[in-house]
């Protein structure tokens, strides 16, 4: 069985190690103070012992006589004389005195010390009174009274088989017992071990007894501190209340257990879709990253396809122009032709017949190149600006003389005969005129051969026909914005030329 040590310094494992064969002795404790803390003699009374506590100081007399009923317990001081003494209490410590000069000490330290009057007896006294056997083992503390105590004691009838005296001076290393060791040795006491507070001595009719004291406490000894044991068992209750409250709460744990696995399902299905998604979302990132360059490179390429089409409306705007200053050349050729022509001017009239025919199909492509144009957003913003401007340029140019003045026969017969020869001109001519019946009669009235010549010798203007033969090429429609604009300044050019 474990032994369980109470003493401030192990000396009741070091006693019960020589004393264990012993069965139910005798102790005498002389400065007991408390009866659990500390205490040399607990583990001895827990075996079945019994014996003497010696303690002036009352509160721990008191928990003495409630904690020890099978000892003796005596309120009173020991000396080397009877009687009454001043005993020094300091409250709450293991320090209580009967040395004034130690009580001054304890006082000079912070201590609270009581000094009030005890009995005092001798040893001697207190061993006739209680003592009927042996006493197995003697332990003095009495705060560097040892020696007084011991001068009291004359070992003669009653004979202690250990005895345990404190040796050290108080709440000190320095050890004290020069003036009592030799007064024991002389009375059959041989000095066994020391343990840095106390000196074990042996009587040497149980000199047997001495090789126990021959080691410190060790593990052989099958110990444990008071507050190991406390803890140790502390822990076994609160283990025994968990298994407790473990049985008692199962079906709540398990529930609680099962509640944790579905929390970690949930959490492991969480992070399943959590990944998904990003999977997803990374994916739709690149899709979205794909198709924004191919946007990237629509938009690249449609702006250009619109600069090649800007371009191509461009040429197509100078090749208007260049139809509209060859029409206006004709209308001045044609204005010519009907003032100058004469009998001589038959040759000239069918070259501009056929000149005309030339210019006809040059209008009709022109005409599927406009229609083209026309159509397009771009043109049907910007075109009627652009018609108005380049068709008061050209007929600016094309009817105003150098100073601006109006033209003479002469000039609108050089311009007629010059448009003739001119094929887009010529087919721009006919285009026109071909929208606009009204200016078609004023241009043949202009045109009209001169008096003696045949009417066939002018050739009705040819329908323009496209290019594959299918059908005319210029449709009758509502003339655009555009077209009335230029008809217009065709219709005011004309004016000024008659």
């Amino acid at each position: 069985m474990t032994f369980i040590s109470y003493a401030q310094n192990y000396e009741d494992i070091m006693l019960f190690r020589a004393l264990r064969d012993v069965e139910q002795g005798f102790y005498v404790d002389v400065g007991a103070n408390s009866p659990d803390e500390h205490s040399v003699t607990r583990a001895f009374y827990e075996r079945g012992w019994h014996g003497i506590n010696i303690e002036p100081v009352l509160e721990f007399h008191r928990q003495l006589l409630a904690a020890r009923p099978r000892d003796v317990n005596l309120p009173i001081a020991v000396a080397d004389r009877t009687g009454f003494i001043d005993f020094h209490d300091v409250a709450g410590t293991g320090l209580s005195t009967i040395s004034p000069e130690i009580a001054d000490n304890h006082r000079a330290a912070g201590y609270q010390v009581t000094k009030r009057g005890v009995v005092v007896e001798t040893l001697d006294e207190v061993f006739r009174k209680y003592v009927t056997g042996d006493v197995h083992f003697l332990k003095i503390d009495v705060e560097g009274l040892e020696d007084s105590v011991l001068r009291g004691l004359s070992l003669a009838e009653v004979r202690p088989w250990i005895i345990v005296v404190e040796a050290t001076e108080v709440l000190s290393q320095v050890q004290n017992h020069a003036s009592w060791d030799p007064w024991l040795k002389e009375r059959d006491y041989s000095f066994v071990y020391f343990d840095g507070l106390n000196r074990f001595y042996v009587a040497d009719e149980h000199s047997g007894l001495a090789r126990s004291f021959q080691s410190p406490p060790n593990v052989f000894d099958d110990w444990m501190r008071v507050g190991d044991r406390q803890a140790h068992d502390r822990a076994n209750v609160l283990t025994a209340k968990l298994e407790e409250e473990r049985e008692a709460h199962k079906g709540e744990l398990e529930i609680l257990r099962t509640q944790v696995e579905e929390w970690k399902a949930r959490a492991a299905a969480a992070q399943a879709a959590e990944t998904a998604r990003r999977a997803e979302d990374e994916a739709r990132r690149l899709e979205l990253q794909t198709r924004l360059g191919e946007l990237m490179r629509a938009l690249d390429e449609a702006a250009a396809t619109a600069a090649r089409r800007s371009e191509r409306e461009a040429k197509l705007l100078d090749q208007m122009a260049d139809l509209s200053a060859q029409a206006a050349g004709l209308r001045a050729g044609m204005a010519g032709l009907r003032k100058g022509m004469g009998g001589s001017a038959q040759a000239e009239a069918d070259a501009l017949r056929h000149r005309v025919s030339e210019l006809e199909h040059a209008s009709s492509v022109a005409k599927l190149q406009l229609d083209a144009v026309l159509t397009s957003s771009s043109w049907r913003i910007t075109a009627p600006m652009r018609g108005v401007k380049m068709a008061a340029a050209t007929l600016a140019k094309s009817m105003g003389g150098a100073d601006g003045s109006r033209p003479g026969p002469s000039l609108v017969s050089r311009a007629a005969h010059w448009s003739a020869r001119q094929p887009m001109l010529k087919r721009a001519a006919v285009a026109v005129l071909a929208r606009s019946p009204a200016l078609e009669r004023k241009v043949r009235s202009l045109v009209a051969p001169p008096p003696g010549v045949p009417p066939t010798v002018v050739a009705d203007i040819p329908q323009p026909r496209r290019p594959d033969g299918s059908g005319p090429a210029i449709v009758s429609r509502s003339p655009s914005p555009a077209e009335a604009i230029v008809e217009t300044a065709f219709r005011r050019a004309l004016s000024r030329a008659r």
